[in-house]
């Protein structure tokens, strides 16, 4: 049954790996192709402005629509590096915007305007690496990055979740057991934070709740086909042959539904 729960996520991945890849991929080739089509086509300076905006259209909406939850829902908070592919269509704009001012008029006024408007974009720029450099900081491995972000999202299942588990991996039980309470209250849909609470709580000894929390987890999900196997070892040695029996009898159901 884990062996069929394993292929099952593995078509949902590649599912989403079509809606978030291959289909993007393929939207901003066929917009590519236009673009290129009304550059030859229409010889004036129409076409090239045209031929921008489609490239942004192409690089930002596109390339955000994977991850935007509208078709496909992603499970996790909106990171930055979702934004560098929709960048290039920002990218796109500003530098033409840019040139077209610079070979306008409004430079011809004087030079102070044109040196103002560098000096604005190469603080722009500065301050972009800067903050860059700082949140690179954040990243340094994911007990930080979890830590960081945390702050900002809260209230985030994941998040906790993910938290309780660097801080279980680090020997610091009891803070991982309050971020898996606080990650199985904000959401009561999830059987993870249950499962890996109820890991935690066989790791320090205590075999009743760890028990609790695994049939939390099956009531949860009685399809996350994980915890099974850990109940039943636990009630076997806790001598719980009827519990034992019962959740043998569970997984046996499951089984042969999948």
């Amino acid at each position: 049954a884990i062996k069929q729960y394993e292929k099952s996520m593995n078509a949902l991945t590649l599912m989403y790996m079509v809606f978030t890849v291959i289909l993007p991929a393929l939207l901003i080739s066929i917009f590519a192709i236009l673009s290129s089509f009304i550059g030859i086509n229409l010889n004036i300076g129409w076409g090239i402005a045209i031929i921008v905006l489609l490239s942004f259209v192409q690089f930002f909406f596109i390339a955000l629509f994977p991850v935007s939850n509208i078709i496909v829902p992603v499970n996790g908070i909106f990171f930055e590096h979702w934004i560098y592919m929709p960048l290039i269509g920002i990218t796109l704009i500003f530098g033409y915007l840019l040139k077209k001012a610079a070979s306008s008029d409004i430079f011809s006024t004087g030079k102070y305007l044109k040196i103002f408007s560098f000096f604005a974009i190469a603080l722009l720029i500065a301050s972009l690496s800067v903050r860059t450099y700082i949140r690179n900081d954040d990243w340094q491995d994911a007990f930080t990055f979890y830590r960081k972000t945390i702050k900002n999202s809260p209230n985030s299942v994941r998040l906790n979740n993910n938290l309780a588990m660097e801080y279980d991996s680090r020997g610091d039980s009891q803070q991982a057991i309050s971020y898996y309470k606080k990650a199985a209250s904000l959401n009561d849909k999830f059987a993870q934070p249950y499962y890996n609470m109820a890991n935690t709580y066989v790791k320090i000894g205590n075999y009743n709740d760890a028990a609790t929390n695994y049939e939390k987890a099956i009531s949860t999900d009685p399809n996350f086909l994980f915890t099974y196997p850990k109940l039943i070892q636990l009630y076997n040695a806790l001598g719980r042959k009827e519990d034992a029996r019962r959740i043998i009898s569970a997984y046996n159901s499951r089984e042969t539904r999948h």
